[in-house]
């Protein structure tokens, strides 16, 4: 979605009125019948709300196949209080949707001068073609009950979702003098994220650096000079998207960060808000059996809804069902991405990334923007994912999965590795991605510490959930973890 959205128009029936009953009466041109059915008509729980929200934020209109007399009865019953910069109605124009004609006319009345400043609202699939071919975004709405297709390119479940249609802009804190510093550094040649934490010392004790790598990187003619221009146009994208940048000298640098054992992120760029509280990572297979996900479901919002915030990956299947659980719960979750925050991967969780902003959760990357994903990276993703919080819990794996990296990153840090006992339904269906989980409940401890890359000591940390009763013993164990490993390493 653009960043320069200026205007939204909606369809009526079905959009911004739950009337699927009345079709009848609509394709009859009953106006008896329809005008019966007035008092009764009622808008969709939180949408009155949602589009008073958007005032001064973008105009707004509607383009609709009703006739002119209904769309305006059921706008004043059911939005009296909105205003309305458009109305094209079934007799103000000669072609009907999917053709564009009505949507072009209605952004002629609001004076949008460019198609690509708007998106329209509907939930049938003519509403969302003629948006495309009128070359605006199309938005399918199923708060109605409509069905989404797999080729929409963006689905609003819920009429709070409009706000991530209309991207606000926050202005980043300022950046860090030292943060400043260290990322011209990191812009040198053959200086990497360990030879970035072996600076914070002298940086944080207000010298000069000296390290070899430091040195040798600036001998090169102006070297200096294009690390310290590569560092400025770093800053200026992350001010046009939105980002903020942090380094373990920053006093808003997340204090758990701080307890990786010399495998933190020297460089943290965050878009929203980071939790202020403990928080629990969530992760698990792309492809969970039914349980596996309903689990995900159960220990995310419980943990969410007693104020933690809730880490994942942003991926599919586990990832998802977490941090869209900690967001039903009303509570607070962060993805940790394998890319800088320009963009959204997978694609199709490009809204589910909004919503996190819009509920001041926060994405999160150790890669600038414009930084594009690779392999490698989701590697480097799965420790800062254990990192963020006081322990990790495992949903579901195979003795493959990528989940594990996070594991063995949690047990490093010396944090509880906690895993749900599988379902007896998913052992006797022989499910492919609950194998791990069986390693850890039946193998031997040279098995799991084999797995686990860990030593003896490192298994008393694996705990395993037989249910909501075992919920309060992680808690104990986190807020323990917490209370040893949060501190900074530096001080300024």
């Amino acid at each position: 979605m653009s960043n320069t959205v200026k205007a939204l128009l909606f369809d009526l029936d079905d959009t911004l009125v739950a009337s699927a009953h009345l079709e009848r009466q609509r394709r009859s041109r009953d106006r008896a019948g329809l005008e019966a059915a007035l008092p009764d008509l009622r808008a969709p729980e939180g949408l009155p709300e949602a589009l008073g929200s958007l005032a001064g934020h973008c105009a707004l209109g509607i383009v609709t196949t009703a006739p002119g007399w209904y769309a305006r009865a059921v706008l004043a019953h059911l939005y009296p209080g909105v205003r309305w910069g458009a109305l094209v109605t079934y007799g103000d124009v000669r072609e009907r949707k999917p053709h564009p004609e009505g949507l072009l006319l209605a952004l002629g009345q609001l004076g949008v001068a460019s198609p690509a400043e708007a998106a329209y609202v509907g939930d049938q699939d003519h509403d969302l073609e003629a948006a495309r071919r009128a070359g605006m975004h199309p938005v399918r709405a199923t708060w109605c009950g409509g069905l989404a297709r797999a080729q929409d390119e963006r689905v609003l479940r819920h009429p709070n979702e409009l706000r991530t249609l209309i991207p606000q802009r926050s202005q980043p804190a300022e950046t860090n003098v030292h943060t400043q510093r260290l990322l011209a550094y990191s812009r040198l040649p053959g200086v990497g994220r360990k030879t970035l934490l072996e600076l914070l010392p002298d940086l944080a004790a207000g010298r000069e650096p000296r390290h070899r790598r430091l040195g040798a990187a600036l001998a090169q003619g102006g070297a200096w000079e294009q690390a310290a221009q590569a560092a400025e146009d770093i800053l200026a994208s992350c001010a046009a998207h939105g980002i903020q940048l942090l380094s373990p000298l920053d006093p808003r640098y997340p204090a758990d960060l701080h307890g990786m054992r010399g495998e933190q992120p020297a460089l943290l760029y965050v878009r929203g808000r980071l939790p202020h509280g403990p928080a629990i990572t969530v992760i698990g297979t792309r492809e969970p059996t039914r349980h596996g996900v309903e689990i995900t479901r159960r220990i995310s919002k419980h943990f969410a809804s007693r104020g933690h915030s809730v880490v994942s990956g942003l991926a599919l299947g586990v990832d998802a069902a977490a941090h869209q659980a900690a967001l039903d719960a009303g509570g607070h979750t962060v993805a940790v991405l394998a890319h800088g925050l320009h963009t959204v991967v997978p694609r199709q969780h490009h809204l589910l990334a909004e919503q996190i902003l819009a509920r001041d959760g926060a994405l999160v990357s150790e890669y600038p923007p414009g930084v594009e994903v690779r392999p490698p990276f989701f590697v480097e993703r799965d420790r800062i994912q254990a990192g963020l919080s006081g322990g990790t819990v495992l949903i579901q794996t195979d003795l493959q999965g990528g989940s594990w990296h996070a594991c063995r990153a949690t047990l490093r840090y010396g944090r509880p590795l906690a895993y749900p006992v599988p379902t007896a339904a998913d052992v006797e269906a022989g499910a492919p991605k609950i194998t791990g989980l069986q390693l850890l409940e039946r193998g031997t401890d040279e098995e799991r510490r084999m797995q686990l890359g860990c030593g003896p000591d490192a298994l008393k940390k694996i705990m395993r959930l037989t249910g909501r009763q075992d919920y309060p013993g992680l808690e104990r164990q986190m807020e323990g973890e917490e209370a040893r490993d949060g501190a900074p390493l530096f001080t300024l």
